[in-house]
């Protein structure tokens, strides 16, 4: 069985699945929430947290350290308003997960 799998921003450990949201990654319109467990925000995409939570069921967003740090507090104000978990990896450190 194989235990890792990827196709362009989509990466599945296990059972662990997550999507990296970045500049190339493009939305597309779809009635069903796409079901994974992290959202890694990386290279300042020009999105908005809504439009994840309209595509994506998920555990936690993830900012990685690419990211401007005006564009992380953006989303992060985002997040707070929406309850939103999400981790920072530029202010809280390299983001680690037991598997």
């Amino acid at each position: 069985k194989q235990n890792f799998y990827k196709n362009k921003n989509f990466i599945q450990f296990y059972d662990k699945r997550l999507v990296i949201i970045n500049p190339e990654f493009r939305f597309y319109p779809t009635q069903n929430k796409m079901k994974v467990d992290y959202l890694v925000v990386s290279q300042n995409p020009d999105i908005k947290i809504a439009e994840l939570t309209e595509s994506f069921d998920f555990e936690q967003l993830i900012f990685d350290s690419s990211n401007r740090y005006w564009k992380i507090n953006k989303w992060i104000e985002e997040c707070s308003k929406t309850s939103v978990e999400y981790y920072d990896v530029k202010r809280q450190g390299a983001w680690d997960k037991a598997i």
